[in-house]
Parts: structure tokens; C-alpha cells; sequence
């Protein structure tokens, strides 16, 4: 039975489970709350009591207000024999330590992602290290759709190392723009709308040694426009589908002639619309898949 759990802290939460994978009804539920503007989701495996082990979904919101619309619409749209959603208030300052205090790190081709706890394992095993410590960005590496775009880097490295400019929309932790820098990237923009989240990437850009290479800024998506930004050669976009469909026109002119935009966050059911929403203006390039979480890669027309 859904039910509503508040506690005296700051972080508005749904915390949301489901007994095993039942990828279909993650689907419907990724779909269902893009309207309420969660900046960050992170799946956590818990063990309940005396019952076989569930899955567990924990989405972060900007506002109680948002968050709580999402749970009164996951409610009426789930029903409360489907799924569990609990409301949750986590600290501003404490709610990584208590979803992400057991990370360790994750390597993804030649990348290691690691939060600093567990760095010193990894120490001299990578080229490509990512110290990120997972504050109020989303990306630890640990969800498939930011991995999907750092394998995505990884197969344009060459790419990377010729652009000019790398613009990163939704930076959350810093960490795409971190790799692009790493794999040879010479100027990075990182945009992110969260101010605290800015914060971290900020923070984790300085921790990797890569700040006068990556430029950040506070801003909502649709006022990219007026920073007159350089045309990107490679667009970082993990964002969802119901987004890239809200901003097609501008992801349309965003980009430079044959440039790249890497879309990901995509659950399987958007990725035909977010095709068909592209398809006069980019060329798909390749595509990538894990978990039910996809990644395109376009390439603009000349």
C-alpha cells in the first residue's frame, strides 16, 4: 500500500519499489513523472524483511511541490497493489551519504568512475579516473544511462580530441563533462538548472583537476540561447524523452554541421518518438541499450 512518510529534513524523495524488474512498469512510470521535473533517479536494490528482494527506485525531485504531485498521479495511475511509493525528506547535505554511502567504483571501457571512498583501489588501473562524489548531482556512474553516454565518449574519442567545444546540458555531478576532458576534449561547457547540483559538479570538475577546461552554467534548458554559445561539435544530453521532444527545435539548430548529439535517458518506449522527432534534421548514428535505458547518437546534417 502507497503511503506518505515525512520527516524533518529538506531533499523532497519518492522512494519507489516494485517486486523484481518488471521493466515495462519502469517504463510507464519514467514516462508518468517527467512531468514533475525530477533532476535525479538512482535504482537501489534493498531487502525487505522476510519477502524476496524488491527493487527499488529513488527519485529526487526540485520541489515538495513536484514531488508531490508525482506521487498523488503515480497513485491514481499504479494503485496501491501495483507498486509502494513512500514520500521521504532527506537532508540537502546528508541524502548522498544515505543512498550512496555503499557506491563503489564503476568501470566502463577504459573509464573508472569512483567515489573518493574507494579511489585508492583504483589507484594506477586507469588512465581515465573519475573521482566523483555523489552530492546533489545525479551521475555516479551507476545508472545506465550515464553509462551509456561514457561509452559513447569513449567510441568518439577521436572526435573529442578534434572538437572545439563540448556543451553538456544537465550536468548533475559533472561527470560527462569531467570524461570529455579526460578523453581530450579542450573546452567543455557544463549547463546545469539545479543551483546545488551546479555546486557538486563544480566541486567534482576542481577534485579532477579539469576546471580551465570546463566553463559552468546556471540556467534552464530553454534559455541556452541567450549565452550565445559557441556551436558545439558534440552535444551531452542524458536528459528524457518527453524533454527532447519539448526542445526539439532548439536541439535541432543547437549543434554544428556534423557535429554530434549523444541522447540518452531514453526508456525504450520514447526512443521511437524521439527518432521521429529528429529525423529531418539529424541522422542516426548509432545506438546503445542496457537495462531498457537507450542511448542515440545523431549526427547533424551538414
Amino acid at each position: 500500500m502507497a503511503k506518505a512518510v515525512l520527516r524533518d529534513d529538506r531533499r523532497p524523495v519518492l522512494d519507489v519499489t516494485l517486486p523484481g524488474r518488471p521493466q515495462s512498469l519502469w517504463n510507464r512510470l519514467d514516462v508518468l513523472i517527467d512531468d514533475y521535473k525530477p533532476f535525479a533517479i538512482e535504482d537501489v536494490d534493498i531487502d525487505i524483511t522476510s519477502s524476496p528482494t524488491v527493487h527499488c527506485r529513488r527519485i529526487f525531485f526540485f520541489s515538495k511541490n513536484d514531488r508531490d504531485h508525482a506521487f498523488q498521479a503515480i497513485e491514481h495511475d499504479f494503485g496501491s497493489d501495483v507498486l509502494s511509493v513512500t514520500v521521504v525528506d532527506l537532508l540537502n547535505d546528508n541524502w548522498a551519504n544515505r543512498s550512496f554511502g555503499n557506491l563503489r567504483a564503476v568501470k566502463i571501457g577504459d573509464l573508472i568512475v569512483t567515489p573518493p571512498w574507494d579511489r585508492v583501489s583504483h589507484e594506477n588501473t586507469s588512465n581515465y579516473l573519475i573521482e566523483i562524489d555523489p552530492s546533489m548531482g545525479f551521475g555516479t556512474g551507476h545508472h545506465a544511462s550515464t553509462r551509456l553516454v561514457l561509452k559513447s565518449l569513449l567510441e568518439h574519442k577521436t572526435t573529442l580530441q578534434k572538437s572545439s567545444h563540448v556543451l553538456d546540458i544537465g550536468t548533475g555531478s559533472g561527470v560527462l563533462a569531467i570524461a570529455s576532458v579526460l578523453l581530450g576534449a579542450n573546452a567543455v561547457t557544463a549547463v546545469e538548472r539545479d543551483i546545488d547540483a551546479l555546486t557538486n559538479a563544480r566541486q567534482n570538475i576542481n577534485r579532477n583537476g579539469v576546471s580551465s577546461h570546463i566553463k559552468t552554467i546556471h540556467a534552464e534548458l530553454s534559455e541556452l540561447q541567450d549565452f550565445h554559445l559557441p556551436k558545439p561539435d558534440i552535444i551531452l544530453a542524458n536528459l528524457t524523452g518527453p524533454t527532447f521532444e519539448k526542445h526539439q527545435c532548439l536541439f535541432e539548430t543547437l549543434g554544428s554541421p556534423s557535429g554530434l548529439l549523444m541522447a540518452s535517458g531514453l526508456t525504450e518506449s520514447e526512443e521511437q518518438t524521439t527518432l521521429m522527432a529528429f529525423e529531418n534534421k539529424l541522422a542516426i548514428e548509432s545506438r546503445h541499450e542496457e537495462d531498457g535505458w537507450v542511448c542515440l547518437v545523431f549526427r547533424y546534417h551538414c
